[in-house]
């Protein structure tokens, strides 16, 4: 985490650009800053989601997850009690969340899925049927 947080420092508007973290590290390896001290046969990427946007897409890209996050938990949350598709999604979400400040990556693509599908959902479910009003 410290090498994360030590690169969102070295750019922090815009980051290095998505999925750098290896790259990073690898053309720091040796440096006596937290960057050139990762082991990356253990820490391959910054094992908190949250700070894997910080460094690698800035607070822009950061902001866009949580957006994307809080959009998909408000829709969903809306929809809670008339369906269970909305329940299960948002428990989903809801784990991603959480276990996103300990573990996963963007980079893996079940965790893309994992990510994607309860946001999938909960735009399906937003939409209002057919000669209805939309409730946004």
């Amino acid at each position: 985490w410290q090498a994360a947080v030590v690169l969102f420092r070295e750019a922090p508007v815009l980051g290095h650009g998505p999925h750098s973290f290896r790259r990073l590290v690898r053309a720091r390896l040796g440096e006596h800053s937290a960057v050139g001290q990762v082991v990356l046969e253990w820490a391959p990427y910054p094992h908190n989601i949250y700070l894997e946007a910080l460094s690698g897409t800035g607070v822009l890209g950061l902001g866009a997850l949580l957006a994307l996050l809080g959009r998909g938990f408000t829709a969903l949350y809306r929809r809670r009690r008339d369906s269970p598709v909305a329940r299960v999604a948002l428990v989903s979400l809801g784990i991603f969340a959480v276990i996103g400040a300990f573990d996963m990556s963007l980079v893996k693509d079940w965790v893309q899925f994992c990510f994607w599908l309860p946001l999938g959902i909960a735009c399906a479910l937003d939409i209002a049927p057919v000669g209805r009003e939309s409730s946004t």
